[in-house]
């Protein structure tokens, strides 16, 4: 969001973008009326209907973070699935675990992580992670960043690796708008700037000029 912002600010200074909380439903009605102009989702395979379009921004591997007072942080820089289940976990919400792509993945092989503590968002996760021995899992671009602001964290990586796309979706009948086709093409330009910086989780995006 920090390089799009740039970029608009840069490129069309009268714009307005609205970013709104992503919610667990279906946003295929959203994206034909208009309500929305695009859909950053980040997980799973996205479905979409007649009505909308998507392509894939990038891929993320998941990743764990753990303090200086994990039992994790002074050891291998792979964990395996069991020793990763054996911790105790922070979960940043706000969608519950039952909707979540690696708890879904993990519940049809019979496995559960173990939740101590949830929080609101990634950006409360830094400083619990240093004050406990509990470890969080995200993608890597969100863990890199908040390594730049929590330099004792750790970054382990699962063995074997799960990965995960974050889509852009649109309207299909929105792109007849030329500023809406723009937009797109700004969103995408500033996903190819951010290259392995950053990261977040999934959007809702409401453009348009004042």
């Amino acid at each position: 969001m920090p390089v799009l912002a740039a970029i608009l600010r840069s490129r069309a200074p009268h714009w307005s973008l609205t970013i709104e909380p992503f919610e667990r439903r279906s946003y295929e009605i959203d994206l034909a009326t208009g309500r929305v102009d695009f859909v950053l989702s980040v997980g799973g395979a996205t479905p979409i209907g007649a009505l909308v379009d998507a392509a894939i921004v990038w891929e993320d591997e998941l990743v764990v973070l753990a303090g200086p007072r994990s039992a994790l942080h002074a050891g291998s820089d792979r964990i395996s699935t069991e020793l990763y289940l054996a911790q105790q976990h922070i979960y940043p919400l706000p969608w519950p675990t039952s909707q979540n792509y690696l708890d879904v993945e993990l519940a049809r092989a019979g496995k559960h992580r173990k939740i101590a503590f949830s929080v609101p968002s990634y950006a409360a996760l830094g400083r619990v992670l240093e004050a406990t021995d509990l470890i969080a899992s995200m993608p890597d671009r969100s863990a890199r960043a908040l390594i730049c602001r929590h330099p004792d964290l750790r970054l382990i990586r699962l063995d074997p690796p799960r990965r995960s796309q974050l889509s852009l979706l649109w309207g299909i009948s929105a792109l007849q708008e030329p500023a809406i086709s723009w937009a797109r093409s700004i969103i995408q330009d500033a996903a190819a700037k951010h290259g392995d910086a950053g990261g977040g989780t999934a959007n809702r995006i409401g453009s348009g000029q004042d």
